[in-house]
């Protein structure tokens, strides 16, 4: 699940280039719901345009994955709790079929060279980006069905659940997210290290100017700040933890504190992004 990209795209057989997973790969001739567009289509265009002949994608991301192959649409189906009732039963794309849900003419990569970072743990990637009705990400793709509206919620205890649709559940504090493009944009308006706030100066992060937004983007690993924030916020840190620096070669941008055992935890405050 990718919310900085915009195509969904999955390995597919034959392969000219594909890495190791889990699952079996798609198999395009075994389907009778499987099209590919050809370049003079609208959807083409969203991802190539200036191809002759069937429709070709290519995607990059910035730690050297890709994927290439045909652009192609698929009914795609998954299980009905992933879903609310009331964009189900309003949908003319979407059918309930005994608690599995059939997404009609859905667009994707159907790829077949392909390299990534997550080998065996995946076998492609949801693109959940932000961009208009014409872009192919899964939010796009059903705006008109969910309002454009999804939570994703994140776990390290058990599988982390994509829900499309309204949803408010009890104890759930939630944030508009304005958009540019593909990316989805908190306000962040300042970080407080313990009960202590940093008092970023206004104007640091401006969700409205893509060149001051704060992105938040669930393909990437690291969070990066501008430097009036970075450092107020690693000063602040100094400052609340009596812990020794140390140096890890294998993270050389990190700050980093040497732990001596469990207890040492306790000298790490909550950092809070307001």
């Amino acid at each position: 699940m990718d919310t900085g990209s915009d195509i969904i795209w999955t390995q597919c057989l034959p392969c000219v280039k594909c890495f190791k997973q889990l699952d079996p790969k798609f198999k395009p001739m075994k389907s009778s719901t499987y099209r590919v567009f050809y370049c003079a289509e609208a959807p083409c265009r969203a991802v190539n345009s200036g191809c002759t002949g069937t429709c070709k994608y290519r995607v990059d991301y910035v730690d050297k994955s890709y994927s290439s192959g045909n652009f192609a649409s698929e009914t795609e189906t998954t299980k009905e709790k992933f879903y609310t009732r009331e964009n189900i039963s309003t949908s003319s794309i979407i059918t309930n079929d005994n608690g599995f849900v059939n997404i009609k003419d859905l667009w994707f990569g159907c790829g077949y060279e392909n390299k990534s970072t997550f080998e065996e743990e995946g076998s492609g990637m949801v693109g959940l980006g932000a961009g208009p009705a014409c872009f192919p990400s899964l939010i796009s793709q059903l705006g008109g069905t969910f309002g454009k509206k999804f939570s994703y919620f994140l776990t390290f205890k058990d599988t982390s659940p994509l829900i499309l649709g309204n949803l408010t559940p009890n104890r759930l504090q939630s944030s508009a997210m304005p958009n540019f493009r593909t990316f989805h944009i908190l306000d962040l308006e300042d970080i407080s290290v313990g009960e202590k706030r940093l008092g970023i100066p206004p104007g640091t992060f401006d969700p409205l100017d893509p060149k001051k937004s704060f992105t938040i983007d669930s393909g990437a690993v690291m969070t990066y700040l501008p430097a009036v924030a970075y450092n107020k916020l690693v000063s602040s840190l100094d400052d609340s933890i009596s812990l020794p620096r140390t140096y890890d070669p294998t993270q050389p941008n990190q700050v980093c504190y040497l732990l001596k055992n469990e207890e040492d935890f306790d000298e790490i405050p909550n950092v809070t992004f307001h």
